[in-house]
């Protein structure tokens, strides 16, 4: 399946779950922006405290990280944000959290593309998040 504006979404899906392979948290996360079919960032969520003895560390969401690993203006572009269960690997429901959808839009991102709990690709206004 081919979307209007983003790579086949099984080369975006195998990336994805590539980038999402390196996280190091319970839930694999990835996200992905896309502008005019140029993959500008790809990132994957991650915990950054290093104590050990911490129950759960500082965490990077994957919509946050890629934001940040985007090289130029991302203004217009698309974000694809997947979820995928660690014991095996089935896609998981992956609407961003308030707190990243506050970002997708603040960046100037027009459309966001995540997994629904029926594991639909769902795509919406990047404003249309906080529904």
């Amino acid at each position: 399946m081919t979307l209007t504006g983003i790579p086949s979404i099984g080369g975006t899906f195998y990336l994805a779950y590539s980038e999402a392979e390196k996280a190091n948290k319970r839930q694999k996360m990835a996200a992905i922006i896309v502008k005019g079919g140029t993959v500008l960032a790809a990132a994957h969520n991650k915990i950054i405290d290093s104590d050990p003895k911490a129950l759960y560390g500082c965490s990077i969401h994957a919509e946050r990280a890629a934001i940040s690993l985007a090289p130029y203006n991302i203004s217009g572009s698309k974000i694809l944000v997947y979820r995928f269960y660690r014991k095996n690997d089935e896609l998981a429901s992956s609407k961003p959290c308030s707190s990243c959808a506050q970002a997708i839009v603040n960046a100037g991102i027009s459309w966001a593309y995540y997994i629904d709990s029926d594991s639909n690709l769902i795509k919406v206004r990047s404003h249309s998040l906080f529904e």
